[in-house]
């Protein structure tokens, strides 16, 4: 009897079952953060804007987080002009051409050739002719600069970039940072 007791794997009681399986605190207030944050975001998006986006490294992580967030915040040029330039857009526009001996050799260009500062400040419409993404990761790189820029902080006073993938402030900052930096 007792050689089969050794033998024998014991089952686990129902304590160690719960345990086993019942999530982590950080892990069950997650969803409760998401809806907080969707909340103050959607009520307050400026002045949410203005506290996250005073940490350049943070605007960073997420305007660069992935090419479709890249491309709907820095994409938006238009053919008539840098006044009609939208969001990131414009704040890469005016910031390359006036720090362009910081900035030009990070810009890639999609098109066949790569644009002269001067061609490109005669005709801005030119700046539709970047990679966007390619771009963007080049200056997170190598421009902190421009992360840090009163053009950035300019364009994201609004707060819309909030709206661009709203869980990915979560991710980047983490549920108890954002909660606290909101609150």
């Amino acid at each position: 009897e007792h050689s089969s007791r050794q033998g024998r794997a014991q089952a686990p009681t129902q304590q160690q079952q719960q345990q086993q399986y019942s999530p982590s605190p950080v892990a069950s207030c997650k969803p409760a953060a998401l809806q907080l944050q969707h909340l103050l975001c959607d009520a307050q998006p400026v002045a949410i804007a203005e506290l996250l986006s005073q940490d350049a490294e943070f605007l960073r992580s997420c305007l660069t987080a992935s090419p479709a967030t890249t491309a709907a915040w820095f994409g938006q040029f238009s053919l008539a002009g840098i006044q009609r330039f939208k969001h990131g857009a414009k704040a890469l526009a005016n910031y390359a051409l006036s720090q362009r001996s910081e900035v030009w050799q990070y810009l890639v260009w999609a098109g066949k050739h790569d644009q002269a500062p001067v061609a490109v400040a005669g005709k801005p419409h030119y700046f539709a002719e970047l990679d966007v993404h390619q771009t963007m990761l080049r200056l997170a790189r190598h421009c902190p600069g421009f992360w840090a820029s009163e053009e950035l902080a300019r364009c994201c006073s609004s707060g819309e970039w909030l709206q661009l993938e709203p869980d990915l402030v979560l991710q980047v900052r983490g549920v108890i940072t954002v909660i606290t930096v909101m609150l």
